[in-house]
């Protein structure tokens, strides 16, 4: 599967097919009135539920005011009981209510999902005219898709769940092997992963250098990136008078970071 711009235009996310419903990845969220209003009017999907135990409540009244306004049906495992219940959710048998829904209902502008086969991977773009609009995208394949009108594989929210481990490192792989500019962005923005520059050194380059990010930066000249462990240290670089670092860049367009913990602008 890959991507395309599809021509369905967005869609309210409630009106999707209740029929599904049993078929998704279903998840608990915080009671709300006015959402639990809509679930048990058949307006949005989900159940409201008790906290804990699951149990199925169906409102069947309500009153404008007093402490426990709502009047609700409990389906528990020993039959049915009626209890009634606070605007916020607390009922007056220590129930206390919780909404399910599906969970695609809970995705949010930046997160990761994926399809059911994990062939689709894609960070999800909510200000996008589809509902699976992205920002970028892996198929099966491997091919990293990133450009502006792009949708997942299917315009249907609902098929997608958010993606494993595995599956945002896959992505994220992709991201830091690209060199599309948008790529690091979006390391950044979304993964919270600043690349930093690689530097191709020749021995002899006049280089700054400093064990970690606090410490003040001292000249030297370069001599080799370390490729294994240097006596089971995890230095990087081995600089003159046989000197290990962990950080290198170059001397020339940093000479007014030397002698000082200042962290250069690129």
């Amino acid at each position: 599967m890959g991507v395309s711009a599809h021509p369905y235009k967005k869609k309210d996310k409630n009106q999707i097919n209740t029929n599904k419903i049993m078929e998704q990845n279903m998840t608990t969220i915080p009671f709300d009135l006015e959402l639990a209003k809509k679930i048990n009017n058949g307006e949005y999907n989900g159940t409201i539920v008790t906290s804990g135990r699951n149990f199925r409540v169906e409102f069947v009244y309500y009153k404008e005011e007093g402490m426990y306004p709502i009047l609700g049906v409990v389906h528990t495992d020993h039959g049915i009981i009626s209890d009634w219940f606070s605007f916020n959710g607390c009922g007056s048998k220590n129930y206390r209510l919780e909404l399910m829904v599906p969970e695609y209902t809970t995705f949010k502008d930046g997160d990761v999902l994926s399809n059911e086969g994990g062939d689709c991977i894609f960070i999800l773009n909510t200000h996008g005219e589809y509902l699976t609009s992205l920002y970028a995208s892996l198929n099966q394949n491997g091919i990293l898709n990133i450009g502006d009108g792009f949708s997942a594989c299917r315009n249907t929210i609902e098929n997608y769940r958010f993606a494993t481990e595995v599956e945002r490192q896959k992505l994220i792989d992709v991201l830091k092997a690209s060199k599309e500019p948008k790529a690091k962005e979006y390391l950044k923005r979304f993964f919270g992963i600043e690349e930093k520059p690689k530097y191709d050194f020749k021995p002899f380059d006049k280089v700054l250098v400093r064990d970690e990010d606090d410490k003040e930066w001292h000249i030297s000249l370069f001599a080799r990136e370390i490729v294994d462990n240097f006596d089971g240290l995890s230095y990087k670089y081995e600089c003159s008078n046989g000197t290990l670092w962990d950080c290198c860049i170059p001397f020339e367009g940093n000479e007014c970071l030397l002698e000082t913990a200042e962290n250069p602008e690129k």
